[in-house]
């Protein structure tokens, strides 16, 4: 496990179904993620929150927790 310096998961569900708790959960907190595109931008929240197409994400995205500083500077 120490060769592995980050990795990503995939969680699909409806809206509201818990999936960013499964997140924070697993991550230990209780901070909301910070939101990254493909090539390291930082995305704003509100974009991504109760947009008319919800739903629909670029898989590319990436959640980050500030939880995890080692690989929140890696961003």
């Amino acid at each position: 496990m120490k060769n592995i310096e980050r990795f990503r998961v995939l969680v699909i569900g409806r809206g509201n179904a818990g999936k960013t708790t499964i997140l924070q959960r697993v991550c230990n907190t209780v901070d909301h993620p910070d939101i990254f595109d493909g090539k390291g931008n930082k995305i704003e929240n509100v974009v991504v929150q109760g947009t008319l197409g919800r739903g629909y994400h670029n898989i590319k995205d990436e959640l980050v927790f500030k939880s995890n500083q080692a690989l929140y500077s890696m961003t």
